[in-house]
């Protein structure tokens, strides 16, 4: 084989196998504690509720539902259309307030963490059921998003797939 004889057989090593050392207990437990607390959250029955604001322009997104989450797991909690520096420390319920019409999402970023070292944060964004969303929420989006012909040609591409 010419690839060989080129000189790639003398990178090449054999494999030897080492062992990996053993996962202390604390960090063991602490893995068990994110998975459990991610299928609770996953499992829970998790809702949205929208209501406009006292003064009528703006609206109040507030975070509902039943979630038990294992002993020493932090759990933060946010809207996907804001920055993750809006996240929410559970226990529910958790709300947002005076949010505008284009900033309301049913998409809710999640995170969980334990205190302890090499127990890595686990995030995940789901989807969730909401009550009070406002009429004409999705036009008032894409006349946002779409606000020149050069944004219109970008949003035609997405539609066709071909983001860059």
């Amino acid at each position: 084989n010419r690839f060989l004889a080129a000189g790639f057989e003398e990178l090449m090593v054999e494999y030897e196998r080492h062992d990996q050392d053993p996962v202390p207990e604390a960090l063991a437990q602490a893995r068990q504690n994110l998975r459990e607390a991610e299928q609770a959250l996953l499992n829970a029955d998790l809702k949205l509720v929208c209501v406009r604001d006292a003064g009528g322009e703006h609206w109040d997104l507030t975070l509902e539902g039943p979630v038990a989450l294992p002993a020493g797991v932090q759990a933060q909690a946010w809207p996907l259309s804001l920055k993750a520096d809006n996240a929410r420390s559970l226990p529910l319920p958790l709300s947002w307030n005076d949010l505008p019409t284009t900033r309301l999402t049913a998409f809710f970023a999640f995170r969980l963490t334990v205190a302890v070292d090499g127990a890595d944060a686990v995030e995940w964004v789901r989807k969730l059921p909401v009550s009070g969303f406002p009429e004409g929420r999705v036009s008032q989006v894409l006349r946002l998003l779409i606000d020149s012909p050069e944004r219109l040609i970008q949003f035609l591409k997405a539609l066709r797939g071909h983001l860059k």
